[in-house]
């Protein structure tokens, strides 16, 4: 893949229906690259609770891909590469073995479909407990990401955690991966059992501003274990998903976007810049979805001239 595409989360503005549009569209505002949310086929806290039965999730493997074919050919005549796929979370449903293994199932489907469309990247979220119990998390994702390991394997798409941070009577604090020492733990024993680098880190740069991480530092630790991003600015208080410097504390930029691209410089960081804007989008008239999500792809087009590309 050519360095530093500058892609964008299908998210809300992408129709489903409609694979041809979304990707003309993607093209049109600038993007190389798309991060497509198929974890919208499937949401496991509705179907647990009895809301949604998601039939499309239950085919068997090979209809299941076929089914996404026409993802794959828009893609393809449109010049647009896949950065990665977002997967369905949660996957672990306590007490729940059966819905437990549904979800991962369903998981291994994404992986398939990701083998067929050229897409080297699925982002799988750790379990993040709710109480912060570090020892259930890591039998519980070790569990999960080893039931994985074969499909990863088979249809050689890496696996890659994200930092996730919890919520706690309100306010976010660290989570799973949050720590990166922690992130650094994770995929290399998990890439040592795997016997390959199957498994790599997603660094979401939002979620580490939110959880008062110093950026930077953060990606020069994690290094080359950095496979895709997450890029979404917010205040340091919500997960706000919105466009880079738009978001200001006290009269200054609220995430430090200079550190950010200094860390990746400092890690040779070659991959996509795959923006998570969509509070950004979503929330400007529908008029001007287009313009935002144009301004979008230039500010990738400023990272990327800073990262040599």
């Amino acid at each position: 893949m050519p360095k530093n595409l500058i892609g964008i989360q299908s998210g809300d503005w992408y129709n489903d229906n409609d694979h041809f549009e979304g990707m003309k569209k993607l093209r049109e505002c600038g993007f190389d690259a798309i991060d497509y949310n198929i974890d919208h086929v499937f949401n496991p806290n509705k179907y647990v609770k009895g809301e949604e039965d998601y039939p499309i999730a239950k085919l068997p493997l090979e209809e299941f891909v076929e089914y996404y074919r026409p993802l794959g050919e828009a893609a393809m005549i449109n010049g647009v590469k896949f950065s990665q796929m977002h997967a369905p979370f949660p996957l672990y449903f306590e007490g729940k073995e059966e819905e437990t293994n549904l979800c991962i199932e369903v998981v291994e489907k994404c992986l398939a479909v990701c083998g067929a469309v050229d897409c080297p990247t699925l982002v799988v979220h750790p379990y993040v407990d709710s109480e912060g119990n570090k020892e259930k998390e890591f039998f519980v994702n070790f569990n999960i990401y080893r039931k994985l390991m074969p499909a990863a394997k088979k249809y050689g798409v890496k696996i890659c955690l994200e930092n996730i941070p919890r919520w706690k009577n309100g306010f976010i604090i660290n989570g799973c991966c949050t720590d990166v020492d922690e992130a650094c733990y994770y995929i290399d024993a998990l890439n040592e059992e795997a016997g390959e680098e199957l498994f790599g880190f997603c660094f979401d740069v939002g979620h580490a501003n939110v959880t008062s991480r110093d950026i930077k530092n953060d990606l020069k630790v994690l290094g080359n274990r950095v496979t895709i991003l997450h890029i979404h600015d917010n205040d340091g208080l919500d997960d706000l998903h919105l466009i880079p410097y738009t978001t200001l504390r006290k009269n200054k930029l609220a995430l430090d976007w200079d550190g950010f691209i200094e860390g990746l410089r400092a890690i040779n960081y070659s991959g996509a810049l795959s923006f998570e804007t969509f509070n950004g989008i979503n929330k400007v008239p529908k008029e001007a979805v287009t313009e935002a999500m144009k301004l979008v792809c230039a500010i990738g087009r400023s990272f990327a001239a800073r990262l040599g590309s």
